[in-house]
């Protein structure tokens, strides 16, 4: 006999059962979970995790030059608006910080979307193991907010610099 496999139900804990077995049969017969036996592509699924981290945040960076287009562009169409407001004494600061608030309105209203969009995704991989690596083995993902709090945290850092620079460019050439 050189193995044997079972299937757990889904709210069996496999560590605890290991355990137990262990108990049982003693230290000659090695008791292996589904982790321990595919450790090599848990590992690499590990290290992919901060690849595809540092990929979509290049992907947000180029994103988010499209907001600080789309704030330039609300810039000069509301040009009117901002010189009447610099006319009756608002100062060039005030009206710099009407656009940063409104690119951080945008960057996070987009991130909150994306964050519940990207969690609903990988909830139900958990819950239904939609991808699968093998026919019997689903991509194992895991939902842990420490990292939806480094995604937000990224958007937010991103965003607030993207709404920035593209408040600043309201100067008093463009209001006079």
């Amino acid at each position: 006999l050189s193995g044997i496999n079972f299937r757990l139900s889904p709210d069996a804990n496999p560590e605890q059962l290991s355990n137990t077995l262990k108990t049982i049969l003693g230290p000659e017969v090695q008791i292996k979970t589904r982790r321990e036996l595919n450790q090599t592509l848990y590992r690499m699924l590990n290290t992919e995790n901060l690849a595809t981290y540092l990929i979509f945040t290049l992907v947000l960076i180029i994103a988010l030059f499209n907001v600080v287009g789309a704030i330039i562009m609300m810039i000069l169409d509301k040009q009117q608006n901002s010189r009447t407001l610099y006319s009756l004494g608002t100062t060039l600061r005030k009206i710099r910080r009407i656009y940063f608030i409104q690119g951080v309105i945008v960057t996070s209203m987009g991130g909150i979307i994306g964050i519940v969009l990207g969690s609903l995704l990988v909830l139900s991989q958990l819950a239904f193991g939609w991808l699968k690596i093998t026919p019997s083995l689903a991509y194992p993902v895991e939902y842990q907010l420490v990292n939806v709090l480094i995604v937000l945290g990224t958007i937010m850092v991103l965003g607030l610099i993207a709404s920035k620079i593209a408040s600043q460019r309201v100067n008093k050439k463009l209001l006079s």
